[in-house]
């Protein structure tokens, strides 16, 4: 083999490599799913009063479908509970991974504060000039503590958006 061989295929095998890592790191979200902590069928949260380890997540995929992507630059994001006097969005300082290791945009944790609902909940990403790129809304009902009864059910659901940048959601 002569040296320039060489250099060849070490200039592919280190193609292959690069090429190979960079399909490993999510690009930027296309779309985001809010989830509740516990898995189960996609659905609103019951939560009951008492509960004080409830978590949320705020996941985001990009345009290969490989989730732990971030938002894209200047993008925020917002978390609101339409009645914090029935249910409290408890945002954590730094978003945290979800229970299975996944890399979230935005994390937090839900507090029952008295029993009613449903409420809204709502996660809203906002492009650099503050014009909305998307919003996931789902509800929250906080029931009195009954023995014997799940203390929390419930998923949130996807919200897709179109490739490129988080844009204007579909739900499926």
């Amino acid at each position: 083999m002569t040296k320039r061989e060489f250099e060849f295929r070490v200039l592919r095998l280190l193609e292959n490599i690069e090429h190979a890592v960079l399909n490993l790191v999510p690009g930027p979200a296309v779309s985001i799913e809010s989830k509740f902590e516990r898995k189960g069928t996609k659905m609103p949260l019951t939560i009951q009063m008492g509960v004080t380890d409830e978590k949320y997540f705020v996941i985001g995929t990009d345009a290969k479908g490989n989730a732990g992507a971030q938002l894209g630059p200047g993008q925020t994001i917002t978390v609101v509970s339409a009645d914090p006097t029935i249910a409290a969005l408890t945002p954590d300082p730094t978003a945290l991974p979800d229970n299975e290791g996944v890399a979230s945009i935005a994390s937090g944790s839900v507090v029952p504060v008295a029993v009613g609902g449903p409420i809204n909940a709502t996660w809203t990403v906002l492009n650099a000039d503050g014009s909305v790129a998307e919003t996931a809304t789902d509800t929250i009902t906080v029931t009195p503590v009954v023995p014997g009864v799940a203390t929390t059910i419930g998923v949130l659901f996807e919200e897709p958006a179109s490739a490129g940048t988080v844009t204007g959601a579909v739900k499926r």
